[in-house]
């Protein structure tokens, strides 16, 4: 499969993520304690970077989460 087409089914895929989360997030919806191994410590790695991004209220952006969900592989 073409690279170009692989990126482009990962962002329909994060796409879709962030509408189905909502607000709540792709990250925050995941219970990390009910994971395990490699991806427990990639979730909560994403998690601890996406957290550095909050607003003053507190919340972090979903496409933030969505960003940080692709970089660590989780989306």
């Amino acid at each position: 499969m073409r690279e170009d087409r692989i990126s482009e089914i990962k962002n329909e895929v994060a796409n879709e993520a962030i509408e189905m989360c909502g607000s709540t997030g792709v990250l925050n919806m995941v219970d990390n304690d009910s994971l395990s191994g490699d991806v427990k410590y990639r979730h909560q790695q994403a998690l601890n970077e996406a957290n550095k991004f909050k607003d003053a209220d507190g919340h972090v952006n979903p496409n933030i989460q969505a960003i940080f969900a692709r970089i660590y592989g989780l989306i």
